[in-house]
């Protein structure tokens, strides 16, 4: 059987706006899901009503199956940008490719950004895929062989435009979870393993430098190596640990921790673990989804086997405060998302039924945003990715 990934793109903006399009006084989503013996594509979903989500703009179809096209996504602020990661191409070497929206259409600028397995030691580019805000950067995972992230900017100089990389490869062990912070000018990687450990790099001096390094605290904890998030200034950054062990006895629940630039390659802890109000059992998986506001006061963590999402206010700058907390079926929580400001957030299940669900911060508590948007018009696993443009 082959398999190939989707991309279904949501706004809360209006017809008017073409696909994948995306004001900045608004919030949306682009979510993938798993799409069986056909290639992968995107199409793109629009809130034209409060209640209804319908699908807008063309179909964006990947080169073949067993590509993996659209296993990651990462898009600009004003949604106008869109990286897309197919880390099985090319015979499993990787590749990204970056669309502009133009003139109601998507637009591939620059070349495929191509990993290369016979001449460099790492491949799979685009396993995972982070772009700045303004869309001038995109960092890219490749965990295959020694693993690394390398980070291209456009050049504007060109007539036709280019991607460039920019510094060398940076070495981080078979890095599955990647963030860039808004500026793009930091990004966090973890390194797959027991323990796990989360990798903090800036750009310096025509280099990727690195200033800081976390390590899990426990072994088997899986610490960075699903979820990382960033704030817009990359002074923060969130990460779980699905197994670490918490529960009820200590059943390897999970949790996620959030850590602070505090000088020169130090981070400390901000406040306490994050953990649910109620002991989990093992196979909750808290933590292996997170996301982070743009300035690291609020946080959404998923734990899917739990079928669970929560929100976190960070009070005093020292506590974590819930402020959410959702409990459905079948893996919600496997991917989430929350806008800059941390008052409207997504979460996803790609497990039976797949669906997502975007959720608002009001007055009298949280409210759903529209329908449920449910992954039976086409897609086998809808909900494996979010992100809030």
């Amino acid at each position: 059987m082959k398999l190939s990934l989707a991309v279904d793109v949501i706004t809360t903006t209006f017809l008017f706006l073409p696909t994948f399009a995306k004001t900045s006084e608004k919030d949306g989503i682009h979510i993938t899901g798993l799409h069986r013996d056909l290639k992968g594509n995107l199409v793109g979903r629009n809130l034209s009503t409060d209640t209804d989500w319908t699908q807008v703009g063309i179909t964006l179809e990947g080169e073949k199956a067993d590509d993996w096209f659209g296993h990651s996504v990462s898009m600009s602020k004003k949604g106008m940008r869109m990286a897309v990661g197919a880390y099985a191409a090319n015979n499993v070497s990787g590749s990204v490719k970056v669309y502009d929206i133009i003139d109601n259409s998507l637009k591939q600028i620059g070349d495929d950004i191509n990993g290369n397995r016979d001449e460099e030691d790492i491949f799979q580019y685009g396993r995972v895929v982070s772009m700045s805000d303004d869309g001038s950067r995109v960092a890219i995972a490749a965990p295959g062989g020694s693993g690394g992230v390398v980070v291209y900017e456009w050049d504007f100089t060109d007539t036709l435009g280019q991607w460039n990389r920019i510094g060398g490869i940076v070495p981080v062990w078979s890095p599955m979870a990647l963030a860039m912070s808004g500026d793009g000018n930091r990004f966090v990687a973890g390194s797959s393993g027991r323990k796990g450990v989360a990798f903090v790099y800036e750009w310096f001096d025509d280099h990727w430098k690195l200033i800081g390094e976390v390590n899990g605290k426990a072994e088997n904890e899986n610490f960075a190596c699903y979820g990382v998030a960033m704030s817009y200034d990359g002074k923060r950054f969130i990460a779980g640990a699905p197994y670490a062990l918490y529960g009820n006895p200590d059943q390897g629940a999970g949790t996620a921790r959030i850590y602070k630039e505090i000088d020169t390659n130090k981070w400390e802890q901000v406040g306490i673990d994050l953990k649910p109000a109620e002991l989990g059992v093992s196979g909750d998986e808290f933590g292996s989804s997170v996301d982070m506001s743009k300035a690291g006061n609020r946080v959404v963590v998923g734990s899917p086997g739990a079928g669970s999402s929560y929100v976190y206010n960070l009070v005093k700058d020292s506590t974590w405060k819930l402020v959410w907390d959702e409990v459905s079926t079948d893996n919600f929580g496997y991917a989430v998302s929350i806008s800059d400001d941390g008052k409207r957030f997504a979460a996803g299940r790609y497990y039976g039924g797949a669906s997502a669900y975007v959720f608002e911060e009001r007055i009298h508590g949280w409210d759903q945003v529209g329908n449920y948007i449910d992954g039976s018009y086409s897609f086998g696993q809808l909900s494996r990715y979010l992100q809030m443009v």
